[in-house]
């Protein structure tokens, strides 16, 4: 072959790669684009994303950025689930814009793990007859692992999924682990595994050395914890009993059974199968429940999905071959069946979860710094304290833990305490979660009600309670609060 036809044929195949890569990027990005769009025309212009858990991290890289870390200036609390998102997002604080760089590094996460699928189908479907099928199943699989709602939710798991960004990574970090030492690689695994457990460390330590438990609060309270009271096996048979109530361990049953009889029939990749089978038995037991558009699992399911894709891609390529590619890409869409109505369903969600996270944890934050001004009390810390100079003191106790811990203990009244330490007279509460706890006497000044189906907030209501030296400068406020509220909420004055 001559040196120009070489190059021709190089060429050629770069071309081949971009367009095997762009056209499942492009789907992905275009995706995007309709729900973002889909989302600003609900929203009537106003963006949100559809957990208000994002806007904890926002808050918490905004006191990063000023040398602090928690929510409250001077006040050390470990609110975020995620060691390192926060210092992702803490060097864009300081910019107007820095409210978009969660979607930013989410869009990029997204399309990351849509490029590395395009890559990977591509080492084991070659031939040009095979094409459609590569660009398909870098579609379906995320679609089918429901990737794309997860990017509006803006947290981290996009890249966990990606890369690996939270606690429950080690789940998988350790069969891997455990199946590279097997195979030979043992400094480099006992280096890793030291590093990543010498961070973990460091993170815990500087955790205890203020006075917190080892573990964010946030991922204490989530795992509903009591943790460290409660034994081994009792820790066990809860992590199960959650999964399988919210039905999410159904389908990481069938997941790991899946991958168990690939083991079990194949002698390639057998190791692998059995690693990924036992980082889906860890998640299962110690995991968090299918809540949130699916994100806690989101990392371990297009793991074993992209796994599987590949065991099966050799028959699907023989399919393409004998009667085309599109019935082919049929056939492992039935596959994923049981993922369609759930994927398909959170889609269709997303914009409605983004307009009642704006209409109520935003018009909460409007209230507070607009209309307020001074210290408030609520049980959903985040958009109420990002970009909030007074002190927000959070009764449920992410970012305050000795909240946490009195609530858990039982004890009746707690709150009270805390308000008056804090010097606060307005509380803004569900009242399902933390109405017993207003203090008698406390003035109720209304409710901040959803016009539209609850999706994402955890109640339709929000309480507001004024302390009695202060209701009537509050209760001008909420007037003045409840003229402007946008569609999509409504407040409702006592009586």
């Amino acid at each position: 072959m001559t040196q120009t036809a070489q190059i021709s044929t190089d060429r050629k195949r770069a071309i081949r790669l971009r367009v095997r890569l762009t056209l499942p990027i492009a789907i992905a990005a275009l995706l995007l684009a309709l729900e973002l769009a889909a989302i600003l025309w609900l929203g009537a212009g106003r963006f949100s994303y559809t957990l208000d858990d994002a806007y904890i991290h926002l808050a918490v890289a905004e006191e990063l950025a000023r040398g602090g870390y928690g929510i409250n200036p001077g006040e050390f609390a470990a609110p975020a689930s995620s060691i390192l998102w926060p210092a992702l997002l803490a060097p864009f604080a300081p910019f107007e814009w820095h409210l978009f760089v969660p979607l930013l590094l989410n869009i990029g996460a997204l399309l990351g793990c849509v490029a590395l699928l395009c890559r990977l189908f591509g080492t084991a479907l070659q031939d040009r007859a095979t094409t459609a099928l590569r660009n398909g199943l870098a579609i379906i699989l995320p679609l089918a692992a429901g990737l794309v709602p997860i990017a509006f939710t803006g947290m981290e798991h996009l890249l966990q999924a990606w890369l690996g960004l939270r606690y429950e990574s080690l789940a998988l970090t350790l069969p891997l682990a455990a199946l590279l030492w097997r195979g030979g690689y043992r400094r480099q695994v006992a280096a890793t595994l030291g590093a990543l457990a010498l961070c973990l460390a460091a993170f815990s330590a500087l955790l205890l050395s203020h006075g917190l438990p080892p573990l964010p609060s946030s991922v204490l309270s989530k795992a509903g914890s009591a943790g460290a009271d409660l034994s081994l096996a009792r820790s066990l048979l809860s992590g199960l009993g959650r999964q399988f109530a919210q039905g999410e361990g159904w389908l990481l049953l069938a997941l790991m059974l899946a991958l168990l009889s690939a083991a079990a029939l194949l002698r390639r990749c057998r190791g692998l199968a059995l690693a990924l089978a036992g980082a889906t038995a860890l998640h299962l037991c110690f995991g968090l429940t299918r809540t949130s558009f699916g994100r806690y699992e989101a990392y371990i399911l297009i793991l074993d999905l992209a796994f599987l894709a590949m065991l099966a891609a050799p028959r699907l390529a023989d399919l393409a071959k004998a009667r085309g590619s599109a019935l082919a890409l049929i056939a492992a869409g039935l596959l994923l069946t049981p993922l369609w109505p759930t994927a398909l369903a959170r889609l269709a969600t997303v914009p409605l979860a983004a307009d009642n996270i704006a209409s109520q944890q935003r018009e909460m934050r409007r209230f507070a710094t607009e209309f307020w001004g001074g210290p408030v009390a609520v049980n959903d810390l985040g958009w109420v304290s990002y970009r909030n100079d007074a002190y927000v003191l959070d009764l449920w106790g992410l970012g305050y833990e000795e909240a946490r811990r009195r609530r858990i203990s039982g004890e009746r009244g707690w709150a009270e305490e805390l308000l008056r330490r804090r010097d606060v007279a307005l509380m803004m509460v569900y009242d399902g979660w933390l109405g017993r706890e207003v203090p008698p006497g406390w003035v109720p000044m209304g409710r901040l009600v959803l016009t539209r189906k609850r999706m994402s907030p955890a109640e339709a209501e929000v309480g507001f309670y004024a302390r009695p030296d202060r209701a009537q400068e509050l209760a001008d406020a909420v007037r003045r609060f409840a003229a402007g509220l946008p569609e999509g909420a409504t407040f409702r004055f006592p009586g």
